[in-house]
């Protein structure tokens, strides 16, 4: 590398220091949560605005159409929606016309609009379970997992938001996808195929296209399988959560650099807490990490402590009873500072927690929030998404926002540690 080259790339290293050294109210202009509404018929986003106590406001305008078929039905665990922050758009799919719709997000004021050509057909069929969404950290693809016709669309990102199937795709899965999640570094997708009770994992090409590197069991779960996943940058640390008629399951893995999986000490975690377990989640909080499992039979949250190893401890006081109103908790979120916890509910309520130095959660005043629509609940966004601390960043080789808006407006070279 030349001198002039390294100059550059230690430039935007100092700039994305400065940037995530500034206050979160100088970084951001507002933060604001999405709810995939899933209507049987017509389908809607919702959006809000939060407040600086994590109250949510509907914002004017609200609900958005997407210009598709929803099924008010389907898993628990399938990611219904998603941002990039490159470019800030919105994902929103839609089972019953099996395809997926665009929103542009205005930082400003958080309100949508639809992208020209929305939305776009998948090529698959996701009215058993929903269509799960996963975008590459780089902006540049998204992974939409297809429950009922057991594959995965790839799809390429325009720098206008339009949506096109990359070659090859869809390509298979060895089961039905529900939860899905493509790796903080970009260079694997895992998708939790409930039916079979396994977590399959593919390579990422650089065009995008998928190669399955195989699938692994999950425990013998009463009643369940595999649902919900989630992916650390450093170390790599895959988690999912088995949903099932018993209390909370939880297996935790190491992920070679080749995309193998090892079981973490003391997985699987059976902690003899929560009802029904589906969908998983990692938060940060005052420098500690923490996993969060949403518990859809008993209303409540379960909060594991990380440790560095990936083996998880229960956090005093877990699991989390919900205020009344909330119904069926599923999919989860955390903000941008990790300081709040978004909790969809099938009753169409927005649970939103206040997160402690320690993890520990307490619900906001007015919790839960609703959304006002006849849908089905289950999957939310929220924008900015969350954070990687930029030391985990740089070590995992991970790419964050920061990083994707310096690139957004020319081809300059990714940063690496």
């Amino acid at each position: 590398m030349n001198h002039s080259k390294r100059l550059l790339l230690w430039g935007h290293t100092l700039l994305m220091l400065v940037a995530l050294a500034l206050p979160g109210s100088l970084r951001a202009q507002g933060n604001f949560v999405y709810t995939a509404d899933d209507i049987r018929g017509a389908n809607t986003v919702s959006a809000f605005s939060v407040g600086p106590s994590g109250a949510l406001t509907l914002l004017p305008g609200s609900p958005f159409l997407t210009g598709g078929i929803g099924i008010a039905n389907g898993y628990y665990a399938s990611n219904r929606t998603t941002v990039s922050a490159h470019h800030n758009f919105l994902f929103a799919s839609n089972a019953g016309s099996n395809d997926v719709s665009v929103f542009r997000i205005h930082r400003g004021t958080g309100a949508l609009s639809l992208v020209e050509g929305s939305p776009f057909a998948t090529g698959g069929f996701g009215d058993l379970g929903g269509i799960a969404l996963s975008p590459t950290p780089d902006g540049r693809f998204l992974m939409a997992g297809n429950s009922e016709s057991s594959n995965v669309t790839v799809f390429a990102i325009s720098s206008g938001g339009a949506l096109s199937p990359i070659e090859g795709s869809p390509f298979a899965a060895q089961s039905s996808p529900d939860g899905i999640r493509v790796s903080p570094n970009g260079k694997f997708l895992a998708v939790a195929e409930f039916n079979a009770n396994q977590i399959e994992m593919f390579s990422i090409a650089p065009n995008g296209s998928l190669t399955s590197l195989g699938a692994y069991p999950g425990v013998a779960a009463t009643g369940g399988g595999i649902a919900g996943v989630d992916i650390d940058c450093y170390p790599r640390l895959l988690y999912d959560a088995e949903a099932s008629t018993g209390d909370t399951i939880v297996e935790g893995y190491s992920i070679s650099d080749k995309g193998a999986l090892t079981p973490v000490p003391g997985s699987p975690f059976e902690p003899g807490v929560g009802r029904n377990s589906n969908v998983v989640l990692l938060g940060y909080s005052g420098g500690r990490k923490t996993l969060y499992v949403s518990n859809e039979s008993s209303n409540t949250i379960t909060a594991f402590k990380v440790s560095s190893s990936g083996s998880l401890s229960l956090l005093a006081g877990s699991p989390f009873a919900m205020n009344q109103g909330s119904d069926q908790p599923s999919g989860m979120a955390i903000s941008r500072d990790g300081r709040l916890l978004y909790v969809a509910n099938r009753s169409n309520m927005v649970s939103v927690f206040s997160v402690g130095e320690d993890g520990v959660l307490t619900e906001v005043a007015g919790s839960p929030f609703p959304t006002g629509q006849s849908g089905l609940l289950d999957s939310l966004t929220a924008f900015p998404p969350r954070a990687i601390p930029i030391l985990e960043a740089l070590i995992g080789g991970c790419f964050f926002p920061e990083e994707q808006r310096l690139r957004s407006s020319s081809d300059r070279l990714p940063i690496r540690p």
